[in-house]
């Protein structure tokens, strides 16, 4: 008896709370009106003034909005919920955009600075034929109108002792000396390069990271001038670049340029060289892409070379912020579309959910107008509502946006590695806001302005509220619209998985499975004197090759110049069968040790595998791939044949095999042609080493370190993983795509299931006494069945065809991602053609059934 008066007391308070807050509102409405506040206000409450009556009613709504979402938590929950998921989303995903593609660059008007693609072609490019590389690039520099400065870079790994006597493996940049004007960077301590620094002799100075000053020499002030060890030469250091400057990535030391073989920074001697340049002042983009054009026009000469007219070799100018984030440039735009199809998704499930509840309250939108209230004051208030909804989503959607951003990292793509891990800041929680509040807005303008429009003479008279059919038309328009929608973002997640599957199936040409493999580059005493390689270069591979046999666990070990899934830049050199009118074979050369094709699961067609009696006392060896056989000598045998190549191939060296062609750059890379020679018959200061595993590769890391430690330690090991990581790496960047676009899939179509399941559902329950009367009058259940699973199948049908129509343009964006499969594939279309129907059936089954199982006596009997 007592709980029954606290709770009849407690409903007299609501009720009493609610009346009041109901006749504050209608005073409020007449004296906007000009209507005097006659209806009585409550203890201590006033009339404003006119100046402050638009904050008054504000705050009004919103604490009546308040008091409505806290009488019905069960629908404000399912409101944020769904908002929060949507819009976390979307914030984890502005929040990579933020700082990927929207940062300001650490450089001075970094929309004058351009990087150059097929520069050669206007003579800024290396050329090795050229005696003073130094003076033609500068003189074919100053020769443009349109650029202010031009330089060149290129990055590689170096063995750096900076003071302790171990080497540790940096990123080094060799530079032109107008490299930081270029990109208008200047070093907190010290100095640039000089013009006079580019000249070999004089270049042993570099310019160090601020990262590396503060981590590795402990911030010293005095650190100018002091000298550390690159790759075995002496380097004074002449300045500390500022913390925000860090292109290339992650590079720890500059240095000039240097151009002569033995003393370069470059692994082997290999020159890639890419170049930038800074457009004069006011000089438009177009007008010095004009001009780099009109350099290779056909007929001119530069450098005593005919220049090209070839359209894939003209040179491509493309801004430094689109030139740095090309890796993943697509992949965020694409995440940011789907994330955005969500969100659209999210507001058309809550506008349903809004327009349920509108049509709930249609009484009490009566009363209110009836006492005064205008249309604009009813639609204010539900918009209030709706926004409240929103913000609170949003709120919580900070929240599930750092979840959702620490997953994407887990399963990043190897190119996200090359910028610093964004975090949630001021910005995102900016956009959050605003996101929030305008998606409040957009799902909640129908509702309101479907509450502002009742008319309520025709509501009171009835007596009880029932939902228009426009209202009803509009909310099955509306799910059919975000299945669309969703089913556009399923058949992307259809595509790549498709293409991810095709990737798997294309053979490589080796065996990933069981390797471990790591990389050792050879500097400094004893391994180069005056500027040569010594007989120590050998001695420690095979030192380290029996070392590493000798492992437990290692079934094979080898070694090789340069590994399939190497992230490295590659060489093409020109190779011939000796003929002289034959045209040269573009191909990579490589030094590998024997047994490296039976360890790496490359398969002989032909001849023989190294020796150890191919040392550097016999006559020089070749191993050759298929596709380059076939090329030099089509139709014949080329074991015992001589190749000819620019570089290592004096004298010529006999074929003695044939292996199997490979895929070196992973299942989307061409097959390259290769020739394979004996490190012992080769001087070659890098190695990367392989072993097969008999289970865990990986558990062989420690070994590893030991054994290179204990043939020298001063000779630090770096890219140690497995080939299946690096294979990983590969294909991250699709794996990436997959995940997230597959998560926003599956949230998309929970969604758009829960939103089928809300609208038939409640049109079940506005038809009860129709189902009811039908069933009293023969009607069969499972006719009453069928025909509302039909009814769900209908609204899935036509938003398949709306995302049938929407996939057939959209899919087209996808078509540099797709592999082995294409946009309009019919079978991922089909597949997902046939899930939305089962969907649907499912999503309607639950609600028809409830309406089969109506007892018609007690619905009439309610009714």
């Amino acid at each position: 008896m007592r709980w029954w008066r606290g709770t009849s007391a407690k409903r007299n308070r609501d009720l009493d709370k609610e009346v009041q807050s109901h006749i504050e509102m209608a005073v409020e409405d007449r004296i906007d009106h000009g209507a005097p506040g006659s209806i009585p206000r409550g203890k201590g409450t006033g009339v404003e003034m006119p100046g402050w009556a638009w904050m008054s009613r504000l705050a009004g709504d919103m604490r009546y909005a308040l008091r409505q979402l806290s009488n019905s938590r069960g629908f404000a929950a399912t409101a944020i919920l769904t908002l929060a998921l949507a819009i976390g989303a979307n914030s984890a995903i502005f929040t990579l955009v933020h700082a990927i593609l929207l940062r300001e660059l650490p450089f001075k008007e970094p929309s004058r600075v351009f990087s150059v693609e097929n520069a050669s072609a206007v003579g800024l490019g290396f050329d090795a034929r050229l005696e003073n590389y130094t003076a033609s690039f500068n003189a074919a520099a100053r020769s443009f109108k349109t650029i202010q400065e031009a330089a060149m870079y290129s990055s590689s790994g170096v063995n750096a002792d900076l003071a302790a006597g171990i080497a540790q493996r940096l990123k080094a940049t060799e530079t032109s000396a107008e490299f930081l004007k270029v990109l208008g960077v200047t070093p907190d301590l010290g100095r640039g390069f000089m013009p006079e620094e580019d000249v070999p002799g004089k270049d042993h100075v570099v310019l160090i990271s601020d990262r590396l000053w503060r981590d590795a020499l402990h911030a010293d002030p005095a650190i100018l001038g002091k000298t550390v060890k690159i790759n075995g030469f002496d380097f004074a250091i002449v300045g500390v670049l500022p913390p925000h400057m860090d292109f290339p990535a992650h590079t720890d030391l500059w240095t000039p340029t240097i151009f002569d073989e033995h003393t370069s920074l470059r692994e082997a001697g290999a020159f890639f060289t890419s170049v930038i340049v800074r457009g004069r002042e006011n000089v438009p983009a177009d007008t010095i892409r004009a001009e780099f054009r009109s350099r290779v026009a056909p007929g001119q000469e530069q450098n005593g070379r005919a220049r090209t007219s070839s359209e894939n070799e003209k040179p491509v100018l493309t801004p430094i912020a689109a030139e740095l984030t090309k890796s993943i440039r697509s992949s965020l735009l694409m995440l940011t579309a789907a994330v955005s199809f969500v969100l659209l998704i999210a507001c058309v499930n809550v506008a349903c959910l809004f327009l349920v509840r509108t049509a709930e309250r249609r009484n009490e939108f009566a009363v209110r107008a009836a006492l005064g209230a205008g249309r604009g004051r009813l639609i204010q208030q539900q918009l209030v509502e709706s926004t409240f909804v929103a913000l609170a989503g949003g709120a919580l959607g900070v929240f599930i946006a750092r979840s959702v951003l620490h997953l994407l990292y887990v399963f990043r793509p190897a190119a996200l590695n090359s910028f610093q891990r964004p975090a949630i800041d001021t910005a995102v929680l900016a956009f959050t806001a605003a996101i929030a509040i305008f998606t409040g807005l957009t799902f909640g303008i129908v509702p309101a302005w479907l509450a502002g429009h009742e008319d309520p003479a025709g509501v009171l008279k009835s007596g009880v509220w029932r939902t228009s059919a426009r209202g009803s038309r509009l909310r099955k328009v509306l799910v059919a619209a975000e299945m669309g929608i969703a089913f556009v973002l399923l058949v992307g997640a259809g595509l790549l998985l498709r293409t991810l599957a095709n990737m798997d199936r294309v053979p490589l040409g080796y065996n990933v499975k069981g390797i471990l493999s790591f990389s050792v580059s050879l500097h400094g005493e004893p391994y180069v004197s005056k500027d040569a390689s010594t007989p120590a270069v050998g001695i420690f591979y095979s030192t380290l090759l029996d070392r590493l046999a000798h492992i437990p666990g290692v079934n094979a070990t080898a070694a090789v110049s340069s590994l399939p899934l190497d992230t490295r830049a590659d060489m093409l050199l020109p190779v011939t069968a000796g003929s002289a009118n034959q045209t040269p074979v573009a191909a990579s050369p490589r030094f590998a040790s024997s047994g490296y094709f039976g360890t790496m699961g490359i398969p002989f067609i032909a001849g023989r595998d190294f020796s150890l009696h191919d040392n550097g006392a016999s006559p020089k060896v070749v191993i050759v791939t298929r596709d380059l056989a076939e090329k030099l000598w089509p139709g014949q045998s080329p074991i015992g044949r001589q190749m000819h190549c620019l570089w290592y191939c004096k004298p010529a060296p006999t074929v003695v095999g044939v292996v199997s062609s490979n895929r070196r750059f992973g299942p989307r890379g061409e097959v390259l042609p290769e020739y394979y020679m004996p490190y012992t018959q080769q001087d070659w200061e890098f190695m990367t080493f392989v072993l097969r595993a008999q289970g865990n590769p990986a558990m062989l890391i420690p070994s590893v370190r030991r054994a290179v430690a204990a043939v020298d330690s001063t000779q630090p090991i770096y890219d140690i993983e497995t080939m299946q990581q690096r294979l990983d790496d590969n294909e991250s960047l699709v794996r990436f795509e997959l995940f997230a676009l597959g998560v926003f899939a599956f949230l998309a179509v929970l969604l758009v299931s829960i939103g089928l399941y809300g609208v038939i559902s409640y049109t079940v329950t506005q038809r009860r006494r129709e189902i009811g009367l039908r069933i009293a009058l023969g009607a069969q259940r499972t006719t009453i069945l069928i025909a509302i699973v039909r009814e769900g199948a209908l609204i899935a049908l036509a938003g398949t065809v709306l995302g049938l129509g929407s996939s057939l343009a959209l899919m087209k964006l996808l078509t540099a991602v797709l592999f082995g499969v294409t946009a309009h594939d019919s079978i991922t279309l089909g597949a997902a053609s046939m899930l939305f129907l089962a969907i649907a059936i499912f999503a309607s089954y639950l609600p028809a059934h409830r309406a089969a199982s109506i007892d018609p006596a007690l619905t009439l009997r309610s009714e």
